[in-house]
């Protein structure tokens, strides 16, 4: 009985399933076609616009490399410019210290310092110690008398106040560690000058009457190593190289002449004279060949490099 009930209160829902199962039906089959015309209308069209749109990309892809090619070759050109400029205006001012010089050489009243003065040659003399400085640092000969005389006597010196003398002006050794003689405070040369140069150029002048500075020059005027130091290495260098009074041999002295030599070289007096000759020898007695304390050439080279930076041609 409750089945036949259920039955009966289905009956009148079929038939809106059946209609709308009709009508999708219906609606599939319309549609299909229309799909089918939109697509066969609307897929050439697609076709032509990614063409064309390929066809722009192909045009930018050829006249990517030109342009590059342009815009690359006026950056060269304008550097080129640049680079000439700066050429022409280093030679302008090159060749007005040239005629500055020449008028110094000419007129003993014309005032040098003016030349002295400019940016243009404080930088290139600057530059020119710089390159002195590394040239000491390789100076093959410099170190063979002067270190050996920096290590006995830093080794031996008893006075404070002379310790620091030699200390101070060899600052730029440091006590023999089998590795490297040199202080850390050459491994920047032109800090090193910087921090450690106050000589002026006028005043080089004024006492040698020349501009080159040469290797003594450079070792008495410009780092300020005392004259008693390099003149007691030079002397250890002549009679035997080594500083240790007991493996020298000056001829005809005694113990005390050895120990009087080194009170004197080591007391860090200022003195314009040669220790040696308060002892009533002269740089002859020496039997030295003197062009081998210092490679002299290199000096010069590293002048001539600085005159020709400053007055190209002058001679």
């Amino acid at each position: 009985m409750p089945s036949h009930t259920h039955s009966r209160h289905l009956k009148p829902f079929i038939p809106p399933i059946l209609l709308a199962v009709i009508l999708a039906a219906g609606a599939a089959f319309c549609v299909r076609p229309l799909m089918e015309s939109w697509r066969s209308f609307h897929t050439p069209f697609c076709q032509e616009q990614l063409k064309s749109l390929q066809r722009q990309l192909d045009r930018l892809d050829s006249a990517y490399p030109s342009k590059i090619e342009e815009l690359t070759n006026r950056i060269d050109a304008l550097a080129q410019k640049k680079r000439l400029a700066a050429e022409k205006l280093d030679s302008l001012k090159a060749e007005r210290l040239k005629i500055r010089l020449q008028e110094a050489v000419s007129d003993s009243s014309f005032d040098i310092r003016a030349l002295f003065a400019t940016d243009y040659f404080d930088d290139a003399y600057r530059q020119y110690l710089t390159d002195l400085f590394e040239i000491f640092l390789k100076d093959p000969y410099i170190h063979q008398w002067l270190y050996p005389y920096y290590v006995y006597a830093t080794a031996s010196v008893q006075d404070p106040h002379e310790a620091d003398v030699i200390r101070d002006g060899l600052s730029f050794y440091t006590p023999d560690d089998g590795d490297n003689m040199f202080s850390p405070i050459t491994e920047d040369p032109a800090d090193f000058m910087k921090n450690c140069y106050n000589f002026d150029l006028y005043q080089h002048i004024y006492y040698t009457g020349r501009i080159y500075i040469t290797a003594s020059d450079f070792l008495n005027r410009v780092i300020y190593v005392p004259c008693t130091v390099t003149d007691a290495a030079i002397f250890a260098k002549a009679y035997g190289g080594i500083p240790d009074p007991a493996q020298m041999n000056v001829p005809d002295w005694t113990q005390e002449d050895y120990s009087r030599f080194w009170r004197y070289a080591l007391s860090g007096r200022e003195t314009d004279e040669p220790v040696w000759v308060i002892f009533g020898l002269s740089s002859e007695d020496f039997n030295i060949d003197w062009n081998s304390l210092m490679d002299e050439q290199a000096f010069y080279d590293t002048y001539l490099k600085f005159m020709n930076r400053i007055a190209p041609g002058l001679g």
